[in-house]
């Protein structure tokens, strides 16, 4: 383009000047246009960007939060087997207790019953002869009897 004066210019010069400059501001239109598509995807490009962390985020609380309730309901469930087992261990105790003061009520009956028969039995007087007799001597066959 020429240095001169825009007065000075012939028609045709111009007409050229103008189409010179609409084309270098279609040029820049374009470029603008395209710097705008850019921005537009770049905004819309962090959207999704911003959507997908959000998600994620929320799907971190969500295993976070599952993870928490599981470790609670671990921990209930830990509290209450082990309040049974005491339970179970308590009532075991007592039952053992109680069939152990069975047990020895009842040897005690069958010793008392054992000691009856035993002096009813050393209260016979064939017994009580038998006895003072091997007693009195040395044991022979006699006192034993033939039969036996």
């Amino acid at each position: 383009m020429s240095d001169k004066p825009l007065d000075n210019l012939s028609k045709d010069e111009l007409i050229a000047l103008v189409q010179s400059l609409q084309q270098q501001l279609e040029s820049r239109v374009l470029v603008m246009e395209e710097a705008g598509s850019i921005a537009r995807a770049a905004m819309e490009l962090n959207g999704v960007f911003l959507a997908s962390q959000r998600a994620a985020d929320q799907y971190l609380e969500s295993a976070e939060a599952m993870q928490a309730r599981r470790e609670a309901e671990y921990y209930r469930r830990l509290a209450e087997a082990e309040q049974q087992a005491q339970v179970m261990l308590i009532e075991t105790q007592n039952q053992c207790r109680i069939l152990l003061a069975q047990a020895r009520q009842g040897a005690d009956y069958y010793w008392a019953e054992l000691q009856k028969k035993a002096q009813q039995l050393m209260s016979q007087p064939e017994l009580q002869q038998l006895l003072q007799a091997a007693a009195s001597s040395e044991p022979s066959v006699e006192c034993f009897g033939p039969d036996d």
